[in-house]
């Protein structure tokens, strides 16, 4: 199937439906919120000759000729992954280790392209268009009309080149609305300029508040703005920087605690190092290698494999901040005094009169850190029996032990009930040791995610019915 082709199909149509486990995605929301009905199962297809030729599918093309060229210019899969989601928003190539990779480093959104992406190119236009300004001057345009004029249509062609996909669109109202208060000189403030934007973005999408994207965006910006507007400016870019990342961890953690059921230390360390590589280097050079195409092949390919090896070293450093990942502070049962007591340390940390008071915000977070996921007394246990659809997964608890009783199923495209739920649901609990799985047989609904249970508890028992199993031994529980 290539874009703008037109086919006709019978389709078998079920209502959308996803699986309700604790920590997992919850697929059904997000098939809500993306705009489908239902899904369906193709019965026969049958493909036209002709093809659609509207604006919109000539771009997917484009974007199509662009995934082609990423397959041939590179030769690493991680790689193509990463140029794939970087340029046009395609994030299906990035393995699912790498995807536990961005994760567990807390630098997912470098690799969805929404705020920083498109503030990125933004801010690039207003460069290009002050540098127009004075090549090109006319008396009746002003510097900050190029400028603006350059931000919104270098932000717009890179939010088409990614598919109009729903944080790119936020994005990109956002630079709209700072562009044009920018170049009219309107007497707002940022706040104010912050909230319209809001309001746009609410207007034109109203479902905007079911991401997550959409909380964490906007706090992240009005954070930003907090610490630093009406502060003295620091002397040094390089100190800016690192206190707005210790800003936004600090401004977010109970979004964080919300939606992620976990605080991630290790985010600011892993942006401090990787952002800087990936905004101002691995994007701006990705975009140069893209336009020297249209001059120089030879030029472009020694530019693709200078970009390989960045996105290499780039892939380098979160392989080694990875084993940090248990940076991360679990939190489970999120209830209103966990919340109280982040937002009292949030405000406590981030007001600059109450310096001498911040010890107590130490004091506030001391509950986080002593909440004990596993209450059980050693007379107890828990039995939980996840949904997994057809098939079945079971998780037993003990206070000193865990079992997994069958992992769910495997399919061919990779996709595993053992990644997609029964994993996510161990961390959204902060189980992080499980001693004994048991595979009643050998279907895949039962034990098609073994391996991904294994690999990630690799000294756990097995006990089934396969050859390589133990069948004497029964675990003593």
């Amino acid at each position: 199937i290539q874009a703008g082709q037109l086919w006709t199909l019978n389709l078998k149509l079920k209502p959308i439906h996803g699986y309700k486990n604790p920590g997992s995605f919850d697929y059904s929301k997000w098939l809500f919120r993306q705009g489908y009905d239902a899904t369906a199962t193709v019965k026969s297809a049958m493909s036209h000759q002709q093809s659609n030729q509207s604006l919109f599918n000539w771009v997917d093309q484009k974007r199509t000729d662009i995934s082609q060229l990423i397959d041939e210019s590179f030769q690493s899969p991680r790689v193509k992954g990463l140029i794939q989601a970087l340029s046009i928003g395609d994030k299906s190539r990035i393995s699912y280790q790498d995807s536990q990779l961005f994760q567990q480093t807390g630098t997912s959104h470098l690799i969805a392209i929404s705020g920083l992406h498109i503030g990125l190119i933004a801010f690039i236009g207003l460069l290009f268009g002050r540098l127009s300004f004075y090549v090109f001057t006319f008396e009746k345009i002003n510097r900050f009309n190029y400028e603006a004029l350059f931000a919104i249509g270098f932000s717009l062609f890179y939010a088409l080149l990614a598919g109009l996909s729903i944080p790119t669109v936020r994005a990109l109202v956002m630079v709209m609305v700072f562009s044009i208060s920018y170049a009219s000189k309107m007497n707002i403030t940022r706040w104010q300029a912050w909230s319209f934007a809001m309001l746009m973005v609410l207007l034109s999408d109203p479902f905007s508040v079911l991401d997550a994207g959409f909380w964490f965006s906007f706090t992240a910006v009005a954070v930003l703005m907090f610490a630093f507007t009406g502060r003295p400016l620091l002397s040094s870019k390089i100190m800016a920087f690192v206190k707005a990342q210790f800003v936004i961890l600090i401004g977010l953690l109970p979004l964080m605690a919300i939606v992620f059921n976990q605080i991630n230390f290790l985010t600011p360390i892993a942006n401090l190092i990787v952002l800087p590589l990936a905004s101002l280097l691995i994007i701006p050079l990705m975009f140069t290698c893209f336009l020297v195409l249209f001059f120089s092949r030879k030029m472009a390919e020694f530019l693709f494999q200078f970009l390989e090896q960045v996105s290499i070293y780039f892939f380098n450093i979160l392989d080694y901040l990875q084993p940090f990942h248990f940076l991360s502070l679990p939190i489970q049962n999120v209830n209103s005094l966990t919340l109280l007591n982040l937002l009292m340390g949030m405000s406590i940390l981030m007001l600059p009169r109450l310096f001498r008071w911040k010890i107590l915000a130490l004091i506030l977070f001391v509950p986080l850190l002593l909440n004990k996921p596993n209450k059980l007394l050693h007379s107890d246990f828990k039995i939980n029996i996840l949904d997994v659809g057809q098939g079945l997964s079971i998780i037993i608890q003990t206070k000193d032990h865990g079992l997994i009783y069958d992992t769910g199923s495997k399919f061919e495209s990779g996709f595993s009930m053992a990644q997609s739920v029964v994993l996510p649901y161990l961390q959204s609990q902060g189980i992080n040791s499980i001693d004994y799985l048991i595979l009643s047989h050998d279907d895949n609904d039962h034990s098609g995610g073994e391996f991904e249970i294994i690999e990630r508890f690799n000294q756990i028992k097995v006990f089934g019915v396969k050859e390589n199993y133990s069948k004497s031994q029964s675990p003593k529980f």
